[in-house]
């Protein structure tokens, strides 16, 4: 992918050992192909199988580092529109964010919420930055183990500006 953000993806990848490596493009390929609001149980298993062959940290280690270059991502300007990813990057992020439902650490939560927040964020014109990631991350926290995803999803709802993810929440 040609856009900024992935050079980025793939400089990360390309730093990771070649067994590590095998693996984390097995769970990209299934990620690009997601659709829909939430995964499929499939999805969730197969993402699930993989992610037991590496270190938990080493993959926490992979997603943390795209998803904290998404917080920090700008909206790029165009000639007749704003473009935030390319929506093949969109959709692989979208299927790493149902991935880390498999985790229920605070830094990841928090993560979570954080993008969240992001993609939410509205672009002026367009509306959201990027509503479907956005709602991959309220669908993970929602589906933690315990309360510290419900908390997060409280918060969200007192930053969110959006009525309709309001409700979602």
């Amino acid at each position: 992918i040609t856009d900024e953000y992935g050079i980025f993806s793939n400089t990360v990848l390309e730093t990771q050992k070649t067994d590590i490596k095998n693996v984390l493009y097995q769970l990209l390929h299934l990620s690009i192909k997601v659709s829909g609001g939430k995964p499929t149980q499939k999805f969730l298993k197969a993402t699930s199988i993989l992610i037991d062959e590496l270190d938990f940290t080493t993959y926490k280690s992979f997603v943390y580092q795209l998803l904290e270059e998404i917080i920090k991502h700008k909206p790029i300007e165009k000639t007749t529109h704003y473009e935030f990813i390319e929506k093949s990057n969109l959709n692989t992020l979208k299927g790493l964010v149902w991935t880390l439902s498999k985790f229920h650490d605070a830094k990841t939560i928090i993560l979570l919420s954080k993008l969240a927040e992001r993609c939410y964020k509205k672009i002026p014109g367009v509306g959201p930055t990027a509503a479907a990631l956005g709602n991959a991350c309220l669908y993970t926290l929602a589906n933690t183990k315990g309360k510290d995803g419900i908390a997060q999803l409280t918060v969200l709802k007192q930053k969110i500006k959006q009525t309709s993810t309001k409700k979602l929440i």
